[in-house]
């Protein structure tokens, strides 16, 4: 690679366009595998997380979860402090009648 500096002090333009086009090539790589992990971990842990409220009984966390994309934030939210509380019986309400008399 050409200096960017040459001896008597005079910036050569070659040499800086080479090293800001190589810095730049390198980011958008780093951008692009943080982009591609953190997208991985999002949907990983918007399925499991969806399993679990779809699992209990829980239609409105299944909704919120399979709307509300906030990269994994609600999710986990959901894994670590819903995921083991199930709807009740008394609160369901499947195949009620209601009799008018």
């Amino acid at each position: 690679m050409d200096q960017i500096i040459n001896k008597e002090g005079q910036v050569n333009i070659a040499g800086l366009d080479n090293l800001l086009t190589s810095n730049l090539t390198h980011n958008i790589a780093i951008t692009f595998m943080i982009f591609v992990i953190l997208f991985t971990v999002s949907i990983v842990l918007k399925g499991y997380s969806m399993w679990y409220s779809a699992r209990n009984n829980q239609k409105w966390w299944f909704i919120s979860l399979l709307t509300v994309n906030t990269l994994g934030i609600l999710e986990i939210i959901y894994l670590i402090f819903y995921k083991d509380k199930k709807v009740s019986e008394d609160t369901k309400v499947d195949n009620h009648t209601i009799e008018i008399k």
